[in-house]
């Protein structure tokens, strides 16, 4: 008699979906993001009235915000699709909540990709949330998807930026996540599906006789 012993299966998407980002609750504060041109530093409360978040000050530039180097880059193959979404908010100089308009392009907070290709190629990919309902004076959701534009990238920044010149831009729960993982994402072997219809649902189409 052949005794197997049986093991737990852990879904290939959690160390995708979970480690492209460093502290994106900013719990942590400035450990691991930095300010785009400009000062980065923690507020208290964050989202929920608890927590970290992070402001990014002195915006000379709609182009300016909190950046973070991502990481775990083989994750990301040309053709997926991704999410990135966020809290964020807006104030003046003097520290009252700033209106912006979504439909007006760089108005209101939205996503920025820096990739780099090697030492020669870089660029930015910019994305906006038109679809956002901003409420000033509360908590905003910022939510892009994007399909992963290009192979063999050897750097790359998300930079929440966006808002007039000038306003303070609070940022917190930064969430980076494949749209679809159990679609896109590819598993190494080891992992239940890599045996193609387990369930037997296209009766024996994927399976055969040995003997």
């Amino acid at each position: 008699m052949m005794l197997i012993q049986r093991r737990q299966l852990v879904p290939v998407v959690s160390f995708c979906e979970t480690s492209t980002l460093e502290s994106a609750d900013m719990e942590l504060g400035t450990d691991n993001w930095t300010g785009w041109g400009n000062p980065v530093s923690v507020a208290s409360p964050g989202y929920g009235n608890g927590g970290l978040a992070l402001i990014a000050t002195d915006r000379t530039s709609w182009a300016n915000g909190v950046y973070q180097r991502l990481q775990n880059l083989d994750c990301l193959v040309k053709g997926q699709k991704w999410d990135i979404t966020a809290k964020v908010n807006l104030y003046d100089s003097t520290g009252n909540f700033s209106s912006c308009n979504p439909k007006i392009l760089r108005d209101c907070p939205s996503v920025r990709l820096y990739y780099e290709i090697g030492p020669e190629i870089h660029g930015f990919l910019d994305y906006h949330d038109t679809d956002m309902l901003w409420k000033t004076g509360d908590w905003n959701d910022l939510q892009v998807s994007f399909p992963v534009p290009l192979d063999g990238m050897t750097q790359l920044s998300l930079i929440i930026c966006g808002g007039q010149a000038g306003t303070v831009l609070k940022v917190d729960d930064v969430a980076f996540f494949p749209s679809q993982p159990s679609q896109q994402i590819e598993p190494p072997c080891g992992y239940e599906n890599t045996i193609l219809n387990g369930s037997f649902e296209h009766g024996s189409t994927k399976m055969g006789r040995l003997w």
